[in-house]
């Protein structure tokens, strides 16, 4: 199922890429992409940990909507309409699969971290194939998306067998650690954006742009596991200096230093994910949706 997962991840986020892209990035389209797939997961969380049965339906639409949305773009339906369609399938997705990720590992970070690497690949696949062929590239994303999710219906059960949520005892929520959990996610996020921005303003090529997007998903991939064994802690304040180093410094070039620190510093992914899991009591659907929020707040200008 975790294999499923991550393979469905980044064909749903070039679905919705490739939507965004044919209606054109307006400043109000783009605020209106990440507003609506990454502030409304946090209630969707809720909804889902107290109606866990719901969950497989919600990944299973979520990949439903992606799709559509992309075939109507390709149809020329690029408009406000299947934005946001995308946008809503990309929320359901996104919770479904991570709830019943973490809800089945007992919130390792591990699992969870790959699960989310995957998405970097699906953007820059996106990217670079609406740049170079914008009619073809809706329609081969969507007819990879119909595939996964016909196999996803078939495969995806109905609820977790490890943790469903009508007969675990969920710990008492720490709302510090939350909120201490939330700025960090957010001060990740703002830090991950500004290190993009210098790294478009300083010149950096393709070459190294694409280099840099391997080694985000490669961090992001091994970093919850690393947390599982040397513990997030640890793990998580080499990601975050990282992540400053790379906040305020030009970068230069697609070296095997930049690249290091680009590595490093998504490392935190998964660890941070596990740690939501455990502040807000094992309840897997408000862990994932309040990492969206922040993601969402580290977003903004």
């Amino acid at each position: 199922m975790l294999a499923l997962l991550t393979i469905a991840h980044p064909f749903v986020d070039a679905c919705s890429v490739c939507v965004a892209i044919s209606g054109g990035l307006t400043p109000g389209r783009i605020l209106a992409y990440n507003a609506i797939a990454f502030v409304t997961q946090l209630p969707l969380g809720m909804l889902a940990d107290s109606r866990p049965r719901c969950v497989r339906a919600m990944t299973l639409t979520g990949m439903a909507l992606a799709a559509g949305a992309a075939i109507a773009a390709a149809c020329g339906g690029g408009g406000w309409i299947a934005l946001v369609a995308a946008c809503a399938g990309n929320a359901l997705f996104h919770l479904g699969a991570g709830k019943r990720i973490l809800d089945d590992t007992d919130g390792r970070g591990g699992p969870i971290g790959l699960f989310v690497s995957t998405g970097a690949l699906g953007l820059l696949a996106a990217r670079l194939w609406m740049e170079r062929a914008p009619a073809t590239a809706p329609w081969g994303f969507a007819a990879a998306m119909v595939c996964i999710a016909v196999a996803g219906g078939a495969v995806l059960p109905g609820a977790s067998g490890r943790c469903p949520a009508r007969t675990l005892a969920f710990a008492s929520v720490s709302r510090s650690a939350l909120l201490a959990l939330f700025a960090l996610v957010a001060w990740r996020s703002w830090a991950g954006l500004a290190a993009g921005r210098l790294s478009q303003d300083g010149g950096a090529t393709a070459a190294a742009l694409f280099a840099a997007a391997v080694a985000a998903w490669a961090g992001k991939a091994m970093g919850g596991y690393a947390g599982d064994r040397l513990g997030w802690k640890a793990v998580t304040a080499a990601s975050v200096a990282c992540s400053a180093i790379l906040a305020f410094c030009r970068p230069f070039g697609a070296t095997a230093g930049w690249l290091s620190l680009v590595f490093v510093a998504q490392l935190a992914a998964g660890p941070v994910m596990s740690a939501l899991f455990r502040a807000a009591g094992r309840r897997s659907g408000v862990a994932f949706g309040a990492n969206c929020l922040g993601l969402f707040a580290g977003s903004l200008p």
